[in-house]
């Protein structure tokens, strides 16, 4: 291929490439959704960070649940959590909360924080989001201290709510601390 061919190939990549980022930037591309069309049941989680959502425009997409943000660590309430709760509720989809661990405070506080947040008898089991962040990107916990955190706060849900919790872990947190450990628990 000859050097003016080559170029104009590549420049007609990048203008495609540069369409389609700004396509999904804008919203108007979803690749989340082109993955979960081939799944039977679909939900989505939320916080506070989506701010005000409109719950029955949202079911309408085809949604079956939806897990709400909760809590944070032993004192942090998302302030989206009651209004997210009521109104996934209400638009008919089966509604669960999650609870992003911390590694900055222990199991049993954190436990102790989400029983007193989020009441018994949501449709979906208590969530717990295990994920590095912050100072802990850079310098993450041993698998000994998150076992000393996740242990007794996992034991504490399921005695309190009488459901095993459901574990949602990004794949490096996955290989860091839950592989191989908490069988019992669902791996979202």
């Amino acid at each position: 291929m000859n050097r003016r061919r080559w170029m104009t190939v590549l420049v007609a990549c990048a203008v495609a490439l540069a369409a389609a980022a700004g396509a999904v930037a804008s919203g108007a591309i979803w690749p989340g959704r082109i993955f979960a069309a081939g799944q039977s049941v679909r939900g989505v989680d939320v916080s506070e960070y989506q701010g005000t959502i409109d719950w029955p425009v949202l079911a309408d997409q085809g949604l079956d649940f939806a897990y709400v943000k909760a809590t944070e660590g032993s004192s942090s309430v998302d302030s989206q959590f009651e209004a997210n709760l009521t109104g996934a509720t209400k638009a008919g989809l089966l509604v669960g909360a999650y609870h992003f661990l911390s590694f900055e405070s222990s199991g049993e506080a954190q436990a102790q924080h989400i029983i007193d947040t989020v009441p018994k008898g949501t449709d979906l089991p208590i969530a717990v989001d295990v994920e590095l962040y912050g100072g802990f990107s850079d310098d993450p916990p041993t698998r000994a201290e998150v076992e000393a955190i996740l242990d007794p706060l996992l034991s504490a849900l399921k005695a309190h709510y009488g459901r095993t919790p459901l574990i949602y872990a990004t794949a490096d947190s996955y290989r860091r601390y839950i592989s191989g450990a908490h069988d019992e628990n669902p791996i979202w």
